[in-house]
């Protein structure tokens, strides 16, 4: 939409002042202010001609990926091919899948020049989206006012999992270098090879390595490994948001953090996602091809507006885990009481499995629930968040006492909170 300059306020007020004086003094002389419109208006119409064939144009990658739920600086060339400087105003546009931090402001394109426009941007959901048309404003050869154009961008924006780099200590590594066999999980040496992409660095036989001057794995028969099993709840409740983020893409984001560090450390890994029904079933698996195939899975995943059926889930895991397995289950522990699904859930898993329950709260809400109120409303806000809190604590407190394991932390500190309490259960041989 076309938007007045000062200039043009200016002139349309003389203008309108002239015309009422020579409304009240009809022989005060010709019609300047009729004069003055109609060259106004021919000054519009000039400025209209000129910015259509302003020769402005918009560069950028053919692609750019984003980490879900991570703030990112997206960076537009634009470039004048015109003989005259130009102003211009901007403000991108994006598909709702990405949200625009901030992308407004005012630049100024020398001729043949070229100037770069900053945004930044907010993946919401993962897959890939095009960038649509950049609105501008170019202010006019006379000054008179700013008048919109649209600029076509081809680029698309790819949003991915926020994996981000973090390293387990491996669990069956000891002091003195050797590999120790965990609770459950028997091992012996099966034969020495040369190392491959994927292998841990804790089977690599550095004599054996010294001695024929490459990389030597050992490999070893196991007749019981524990596995981990991600499991991601992405029904309705995941689309609730917390500190700006769909409780899915946080699940996500730790799911593609903590299996790339288990994976690192020689785990194997698995994933199993439900909504209304189980969707996407990995096996158990490690090395290099597991990672490529469960970022993969993860990117794909779409969160679906129905009910899980946490029953059907636990007994597709139950089934899936062949050996003693830590469960890792991403849910919404406020919805999710102990008194119904979940809590036969846990009790099916707790017969051979150590569940581990992973639940999400806002840093304001906690906040909110300490803060002393001032006013009924504040009241009111107070007392709904720490009822917040309570019911995700009783239904960690319950799980607890069925066996599981808890984690509830703000999204900041989920990373850690996960891989402290993995630690922790390899610490005490629990898995």
């Amino acid at each position: 939409m076309i938007r007045l300059a000062p200039l043009s306020l200016v002139l349309l007020a003389l203008v309108s002042v002239l015309g009422v004086v020579q409304l009240w003094q009809p022989q005060a002389g010709p019609p300047i202010w009729r004069y003055l419109g109609l060259i106004y208006l021919a000054g519009l119409l000039y400025e209209w001609l000129r910015v259509r064939r302003v020769p402005l144009t918009l560069s950028a990658g053919a692609q750019r990926q984003l980490s879900l739920g991570v703030p990112e600086t997206l960076d537009l060339m634009l470039h004048n091919a015109d003989l005259r400087p130009r102003m211009i105003e901007y403000a991108l546009e994006l598909p709702p899948e990405v949200d625009l931090v901030s992308g407004q402001g005012r630049a100024q394109v020398e001729a043949g020049g070229e100037q770069t426009l900053h945004a930044t941007v907010l993946g919401q959901s993962l897959g890939n989206f095009a960038l649509l048309p950049v609105p501008l404003r170019v202010r006019g050869n006379l000054g008179l006012a700013w008048w919109p154009k649209r600029l076509s961008v081809d680029m698309a924006l790819v949003v991915i999992p926020d994996a981000r780099r973090v390293s387990l200590a491996p669990s069956s590594r000891h002091p003195s270098g050797t590999v120790q066999s965990a609770a459950g999980h028997a091992v012996e040496i099966y034969q020495q090879r040369d190392y491959q992409p994927g292998d841990a660095l804790r089977a690599i036989n550095w004599k054996a390595t010294a001695r024929n001057q490459k990389l030597i794995t050992r490999v070893y028969s196991e007749e019981t490994r524990p596995s981990i099993f991600i499991v991601l709840d992405i029904g309705r409740t995941s689309f609730t948001r917390i500190q700006g983020l769909a409780q899915f893409g946080h699940y996500v984001n730790l799911a593609a953090t903590f299996a790339g560090a288990a994976i690192a450390a020689g785990e194997d890994v698995g994933l199993i996602v439900a909504a209304g029904a189980p969707q996407v079933l990995l096996p158990p698996s490690r090395g290099e091809k597991a990672m490529t195939q469960f970022n993969r899975a993860l990117r794909q995943l779409r969160p679906a507006l129905e009910e899980t059926d946490l029953m059907a889930l636990s007994l597709q895991v139950d089934q899936a885990a062949k050996t003693r397995s830590l469960i890792v289950l991403c849910t919404d522990l406020y919805n999710n009481r102990i008194e119904g699904d979940l809590g036969r859930a846990l009790a099916l898993w707790s017969r051979r499995h150590q569940p581990l329950l992973v639940g999400l709260v806002g840093e304001q809400v906690y906040a909110l629930s300490q803060e002393a109120a001032r006013s009924d409303r504040e009241a009111y806000n107070s007392l709904a968040a720490a009822e917040y809190c309570r019911g995700l604590e009783a239904t960690g407190q319950a799980a607890r006492r069925s066996g599981a394991r808890v984690v509830i932390s703000s999204p900041g500190e989920l990373n850690q909170g996960v891989m402290s309490e993995f630690l922790r259960l390899r610490a005490q041989r629990r898995i």
